[in-house]
């Protein structure tokens, strides 16, 4: 009759497998915000630069075509667009928006235009985005027309 011998280090004890799940516990609980931020600093910084890149692109258009442009910004639908040269480019949730345009230019309290004028000037103002305690913003110049980005205003 064979008896098998039972050495010491033939299995997990019940304090190791404790020990190992509480490790891995801590480790989800640490990791879990990081995954779950709702819009990180890149997110924030490029829906800025798509932004004055925008801007940019309706001086520029304006300018070659000879034609008035706008730049706008509709926060119900949480995009912004260059009428009738770009479509919409969508500004992701989590990300609050200010805009900063003439009274003229708002179309309703929640739809706004910046507008571009042939000579390369614009009618100004600034748009400025806040996710969390970070805050980037989007400045145009009225008199050259020239988009900025800035952060922490």
């Amino acid at each position: 009759m064979h008896q098998k011998a039972h050495r010491a280090d033939d299995g997990f004890t019940l304090l190791e497998m404790l020990i190992v799940l509480g490790i891995l516990a801590l480790a989800g609980t640490v990791a879990m915000p990081l995954v779950n931020r709702p819009v990180d600093d890149a997110t924030l910084t490029a829906t800025a630069r798509k932004l004055a890149n925008e801007m940019r692109l309706a001086r520029a258009s304006a300018i070659r075509d000879n034609a008035e442009r706008t730049l706008t910004i509709d926060l119900a639908r949480r995009s912004f667009w260059v009428d009738g040269v770009t479509g919409a480019s969508p500004i992701a949730q989590g990300i609050a928006v200010d805009l900063v345009t003439l009274q003229r230019e708002r179309l309703s309290a929640r739809q706004g235009r910046l507008r571009f004028f042939v000579d390369g000037s614009a009618t100004g103002g600034n748009v400025v985005l806040k996710a969390g305690r970070q805050v980037v913003s989007v400045d145009l110049d009225w008199m050259t027309g020239h988009a900025s980005v800035t952060r922490g205003r």
